[in-house]
């Protein structure tokens, strides 16, 4: 923020914020709405943003409020392309496997056909979400109700405060990765409550 300071004479930590509500949800609504390219979309608002920065004279901090300010505005002005939008940010967040850093790897070492390292990888990967996705759904059907812990109550606003914020047109599985800690240790739990409920069930018999 010192550095931003001495550049622009402003204080701000970072414009990512404004490159992704103008550069990609915005630009994902437009495109959407108009039928048209996605990527064309993005270029054209790219372009705006440029010619702005000159026309105006802006610094960055300038430059990334003004175009926050159009995103947010073309946002609200596009409810239900908002809506489909952040679905779709949803399943990549919590779904999204295939578009991943290792079809990215495999690309750069020249490997075009899947391989057999890149499948295993994926299949485990799977697995894994599956079996965490259970123990959610175990922890929503025995415990949700009645958690008085206080742990796990800061654990559920994180992840759903991380998930609104971060569904979107960008979205994509990396994205998971910080909240995944909270997910896995609610996963935990509903897992022996589920065990828990099995084994009892087992003794009565």
């Amino acid at each position: 923020m010192v550095r931003n300071h001495e550049q622009t004479g402003e204080y701000f930590l970072s414009t990512i914020s404004s490159i992704n509500l103008y550069e990609y949800r915005a630009a994902w609504n437009i495109a959407y709405r108009n039928k048209r390219g996605f990527f064309s979309v993005q270029r054209e608002l790219q372009s705006n943003k440029q010619e702005l920065r000159s026309e105006l004279g802006l610094n960055e901090a300038q430059l990334a409020t003004h175009v926050s300010a159009e995103a947010l505005r073309i946002i609200i002005d596009t409810p239900v392309e908002t809506i489909i939008q952040g679905g779709r940010g949803f399943l990549n967040l919590y779904l999204g496997i295939f578009n991943s850093a290792i079809d990215d790897l495999a690309k750069n070492m020249g490997i075009t056909h899947p391989s057999v390292i890149a499948i295993s990888i994926k299949a485990l990967v799977i697995c894994h979400l599956v079996a965490v996705y259970l123990g959610c759904l175990w922890f929503g059907l025995y415990l949700l109700r009645g958690q008085k812990d206080d742990l796990v109550k800061l654990s559920i606003m994180l992840i759903t405060y991380f998930t609104l914020l971060s569904i979107g047109a960008e979205t994509y599985a990396r994205f998971r990765i910080p909240i995944t800690p909270f997910i896995v240790l609610i996963s935990a739990l509903g897992w022996e409550r589920f065990i828990e409920k099995h084994n009892n069930a087992l003794s009565t018999k």
